[in-house]
């Protein structure tokens, strides 16, 4: 008899319940849909909005396409995971910033912008607009993105500024990646400036003529270092011999000058190499042989000698990295009662749902 008192009353909840748990659950969607449903993350109850994530996945994804690079949803997944984690990331490193008295001044903003345009061809406000346009962009998207990436540089350079290696511990780094340095040369030149967005069609061959001029003294035996100080445009280079120092293959950032200056021999003159930069007259001054491994302990070391100082850059920047990367899992594990990532209605819709079909589960032995 209790027993089935207790099953009747059972079934009566339910029936109360039920309709109760779906209006809520209405509520809820109806709620999560108009107000929170964009949400991505809040770090410090600042919101990172989808949308935000999504144009700044669908900017990495034109630049992909750009290069004919046809991207698989797992790919893309994996970049919008990334970017969101940068965001987090980014309002992390504000919040450390500001605790620690770090920060940028509106000029600092100001001037970085100016070197980017210039470096990459904006100089001219038109070209700079339509660019902003291509990709969806506004002045103050630009001008917080180099804010964030500024407090960044300074961030880190506090976290990785004392890191130092031995010369024992880069002659250690140096013999387990000795196959990357394989035929590194030390190159030097003569630089001219183009200006894309300012010079005239009739002043870039100008210029070009000029260097052929330059090229053909020094097959005929003039001195390359006299020259260099004579003719070449690059003042960081110019007192010095134009030495730009060692580099490994795959590192120079401009395809034409690397091809060609791991195509010269030793004391090879290169022809005129136009660059994003301007033109470009290379000498090979000094090369490691391609095949270092095969000899012996005492000449690698004589070849590593020579190279300590690209070594020691290359491990020290591999060891930065990893500081950093420590640094910044640290700023997440300090934080993180601050950050919620996704939206918090998603879990509870997830857990009504769940709860639905419980009920579902009753109604079937009913």
């Amino acid at each position: 008899m209790t027993k089935r008192k207790f099953k009747k009353t059972g079934t009566t909840l339910k029936k109360i319940i039920i309709p109760i748990i779906i209006i809520v659950i209405i509520f809820i969607s109806f709620y999560y849909t108009f107000t929170k449903r964009d949400i991505a993350a809040e770090v410090f109850n600042e919101k990172i909005y989808k949308a935000e994530v999504e144009a700044a996945v669908n900017r990495k994804i034109n630049e992909y396409q750009q290069d004919n690079i046809e991207l698989t949803n797992i790919e893309i997944e994996a970049i919008r995971k990334q970017i969101l984690n940068d965001m987090v990331e980014g309002k992390l490193l504000d919040k450390y910033a500001e605790e620690h008295g770090i920060s940028v001044t509106e000029d600092e903003i100001k001037n970085e912008i100016q070197t980017m345009r210039e470096y990459t061809g904006l100089s001219e406000d038109d070209v700079y607009k339509q660019a902003l346009s291509k990709y969806q962009l506004l002045e103050s998207d630009i001008n917080e993105m180099v804010r964030s990436a500024l407090i960044a540089d300074k961030v880190y350079y506090e976290v990785v500024k004392d890191l130092d290696m031995s010369d024992e511990e880069v002659w250690d780094y140096f013999k387990e990646r000795v196959r990357f340095y394989n035929g590194a040369r030390r190159l030097s030149h003569i630089f001219m400036v183009v200006d894309s967005q300012n010079d005239t069609i009739e002043e870039i061959n100008k210029k070009y003529e000029k260097m052929k001029e330059i090229r053909n003294e020094l097959l005929k035996g003039k001195d390359f270092v006299e020259l260099v100080k004579k003719y070449s445009e690059d003042t960081s280079t110019k007192d010095n011999g134009g030495d730009l120092y060692w580099f490994r293959k795959g590192t120079l950032s401009d395809s034409e000058l690397s091809k060609a200056a791991f195509s010269l021999n030793l004391n090879e003159i290169s022809d005129v190499i136009k660059s994003q930069y301007g033109f470009h007259i290379l000498k090979v001054t000094d090369i490691v042989p391609e095949n270092m491994s095969s000899l012996s302990e005492d000449k690698i070391r004589e070849y590593f000698i020579k190279i300590k100082d690209l070594v020691k850059a290359d491990a020290l920047y591999q060891k930065s990295d990893e500081k950093i990367k420590e640094f910044n899992k640290s700023l997440w594990d300090i934080y993180k009662s601050e950050i919620k990532i996704g939206n918090p209605w998603d879990r509870i819709i997830t857990i009504f749902n769940n709860f639905l079909k419980k009920l579902e589960g009753w109604r079937d032995e009913k």
